[in-house]
């Protein structure tokens, strides 16, 4: 028997979490970790799962309805869980888009550890309400195009605010980042980890520093591109960039 970590959300409400017991399937090779939302039929709203490095862990989602003579658009209550199962050591972040034609629509942002054995841990980084950050954020533009960013919620972040419209002239280095100097240094909050590819990180309080690799070090979190593997290569993999944000 493998130990779940479940950890249940009704919003944007402080988690609680619990941990149950469930059978471990033959090839998962470690536990599972899972998370589970509260939904409603005709209305609810319903979750979209967005990991950065898909090689690390893989995801399974399932409905459970609270009662068993539920009817589609009667109101009935579900749970909607995505059960995560670890393919190799590492570390990600997992973004559950909670959207809803009713009620706010929220971004849950979490950090995915997968360890030696495949067990998986869940930590919780954020909520965010989109509707009421939308045009708070800021923008990044490479070689004059717009990509999304879900930047992170510290002092670093805002001190960076502080500084744009900033233009930096980026260089590749290690051929797994593009790497800028901010001309000043800001607030960090330096702790070992390892990146994964759409990563913007702080290094040395003084540099940006944008994966489309992965490397372990110490670094200040920022944030990080939805974008896939292939595309940040293609951007970033072939030459020195120009990054603006405003």
């Amino acid at each position: 028997m493998g130990y779940v970590n479940v950890y249940e959300f009704g919003g944007i409400e402080d988690w609680t979490g619990e941990i149950v017991t469930e059978e471990a399937s033959d090839n998962a090779g470690g536990e599972k970790a899972k998370l589970s939302f509260e939904s409603f039929d005709g209305g609810g709203p319903d979750f979209n799962v967005l990991i950065a490095d898909e090689g690390i862990v893989s995801y399974e989602t399932e409905v459970k309805y609270h009662s068993s003579d539920h009817g589609e658009m009667t109101g009935s209550g579900f749970d909607k869980i995505i059960t995560f199962t670890g393919i190799k050591p590492g570390e990600t972040t997992v973004v559950v888009e909670e959207r809803s034609p009713i009620a706010d629509n929220l971004d849950h942002k979490y950090r995915v550890t997968v360890d030696d054995e495949l067990n998986v841990q869940i930590e919780q980084l954020s909520v965010k309400d989109i509707n009421e950050d939308a045009g708070e954020s800021m923008i990044l533009v490479i070689d004059g195009e717009e990509y999304p960013v879900e930047w992170e919620e510290n002092e670093s972040v805002e001190a960076l605010k502080e500084l744009c419209p900033l233009t930096v002239k980026m260089s590749m280095y290690g051929g797994f980042e593009q790497v800028g100097s901010l001309g000043e240094s800001l607030p960090r909050n330096d702790e070992q980890i390892t990146t994964g590819y759409g990563d913007i990180v702080l290094y040395s309080g003084n540099q940006i520093v944008v994966f489309y690799g992965s490397n372990s070090w110490a670094y200040t979190r920022l944030g990080h591109i939805d974008m896939t593997q292939e595309e940040l290569t293609e951007l970033l993999g072939n030459g020195d960039v120009e990054i603006t944000l405003e």
